[in-house]
């Protein structure tokens, strides 16, 4: 009962946390400093996966180039653009290269 009642407050701080930051900067420095604070270094696999959805992005594909190292494409399709976010995991954490996180921009099909 008790471990049921705590994980349903987690779900609901990080929810509230998680609310205030849905919407990322157009300029791609920033976006990937939120993405990047949103995925600390050393951030698992499975949680990454999850904050990365709470977000409103969709995983596209994981490449997996051997040695324990992982890269992951999510999307997120946005009014103005489209958000395409790479991040680099080795041994199912997100990676301590200078810049595990990557975000490209891509104009909107009319």
């Amino acid at each position: 009962m008790i471990i049921r009642y705590i994980s349903f407050l987690s779900v609901v701080l990080l929810g509230l946390i998680c609310s205030g930051c849905s919407e990322l900067s157009s300029n791609p420095t920033r976006a990937e400093r939120t993405i990047a604070h949103w995925l600390p270094v050393g951030t698992s696999d499975d949680v990454m996966k999850k904050i990365m959805e709470q977000h409103g992005f969709v995983l596209d594909s994981c490449l997996m180039p051997g040695g324990g190292v992982r890269d992951y494409s999510f999307y997120r399709v946005g009014k103005i653009h489209n958000w395409v976010v790479q991040v680099h995991e080795q041994d199912e954490k997100v990676a301590t290269t200078n810049f595990p996180v990557r975000v490209f921009f891509m104009p909107m099909k009319t």
